[in-house]
């Protein structure tokens, strides 16, 4: 799971982007430029000679980017490609109101359907985000703030409230658009069926993408790698969404891999993002230049009979950490004191987490912590 970064990347840690880059190939990022949760001015632009900025046309971005791949193929330059999509990211939008696909719920008033509808505020919603900004904050928006209080139009209010920092009007949007998930259980299921509706209409793009690369010359000299940085919780523990805890909903991710000359399989294997900097370092050829958390995947991808594997991920949050070790699943409060077991589940019985067998896996929980402090595993 991925937080808001505060300042910039340190210039100690050498990005991929970088590493490629200074191993002659062409390196591109095609995604947002101001996504919060991966800003593009704070240290992650390091390394890509070629910044493309695409908000909201997903499939002509991939289709640009499918005709760079061919051009630089033909003449022979490496190239790495970056592409990040919030397409199925909260807040749930599929952008029309006719029948959905995956829900039979009617439309549910007050949810919205479209970018403009979820954007939309009421004068007097305008003055309480003021009210709150004035509360808690302290920085400039303070100012902003007063003179969005004292809106006497919505045009202006509106106007004014698009020179609030894009953090403040990132949680604006996104508190209210929760606030009106959260009022009564048919919304849940609603949601969870235009979240549904995403997934299947990217699946589609992705779909139309490998179409064109199986096509062609890059069938036989590119490798690509599909992963998320987090799930989606729908009030299966009480939260919305992601981000307040490390359950499985919130924390077990795609990661997909084509590899020119490897047949298809599925590996059940332990793995994290932190395997994926390795596995492509190995893949390609390309050496590291510092030693990188997490393992080299090679092995396990290409069914090697002494293929690394991890014994174990955990998962690491503010006040929590989690463990998983086989078909367990182990959970921590973090305190001053040091880690409280709280929760162990088995996965292969309860795949919902929701039958604590924290007293059995007592001990092996203890054990089991000692020796990721003993290996200076946890942050």
């Amino acid at each position: 799971m991925t937080g808001i970064l505060e300042g910039s990347l340190s210039e100690e840690y050498l990005t991929m982007a970088q590493l490629f880059r200074l191993n002659g190939y062409e390196t591109v990022y095609n995604g947002s430029l101001v996504n919060k949760h991966l800003p593009m001015t704070r240290g992650f632009e390091r390394g890509f000679n070629i910044l493309e900025s695409n908000d909201s046309s997903l499939i002509e971005g991939w289709n640009n980017q499918y005709k760079k791949l061919i051009e630089n193929s033909e003449k022979g330059k490496p190239t790495f490609l970056f592409m990040h999509s919030p397409e199925v990211h909260e807040p749930h939008l599929p952008g029309h109101s006719e029948k959905h696909l995956f829900t039979d719920i009617p439309e549910i008033p007050g949810i919205p359907l479209t970018i403009e509808e979820n954007e939309r505020f009421a004068l007097d919603e305008y003055r309480e985000i003021a009210n709150n900004i004035l509360k808690y904050d302290s920085s400039s928006n303070r100012f902003i703030a007063q003179k969005l209080k004292q809106a006497e139009t919505l045009e202006s209010a509106n106007t004014i409230f698009k020179t609030l920092s894009g953090d403040i009007q990132y949680s604006a949007i996104s508190s209210r658009y929760f606030e009106k998930i959260k009022l009564f259980a048919p919304s849940i299921e609603y949601v969870k069926g235009l979240y549904d509706e995403e997934i299947y209409n990217l699946d589609r793009s992705l779909g139309d993408f490998f179409e064109m690369i199986s096509h062609s010359e890059l069938s036989k000299n590119t490798i690509l790698i599909i992963t998320s940085d987090h799930g989606q919780e729908f009030a299966e523990h009480g939260k919305f969404f992601h981000g307040e805890n490390l359950y499985e909903t919130s924390t077990r991710v795609p990661l997909i891999a084509y590899i020119p000359g490897v047949g298809e399989r599925r590996i059940n294997d332990l793995v994290q993002g932190i395997d994926i900097y390795p596995t492509i370092m190995s893949l390609t050829g390309v050496a590291p230049q510092s030693i990188l958390e997490g393992i080299d995947l090679t092995g396990l991808i290409k069914g090697g009979v002494e293929a690394i594997t991890n014994k174990y991920v955990l998962g690491e949050f503010v006040t929590q950490v989690a463990i998983r070790e086989g078909n367990e699943r182990y959970y921590y409060q973090k305190t001053d004191k040091g880690y409280i077991p709280e929760q162990a589940y088995n996965l292969a019985k309860d795949p919902r987490e929701k039958n604590n067998l924290l007293t059995p896996y007592f001990k092996r929980m203890n054990e089991l912590i000692t020796i990721l402090i003993a290996e200076k595993r946890l942050f």
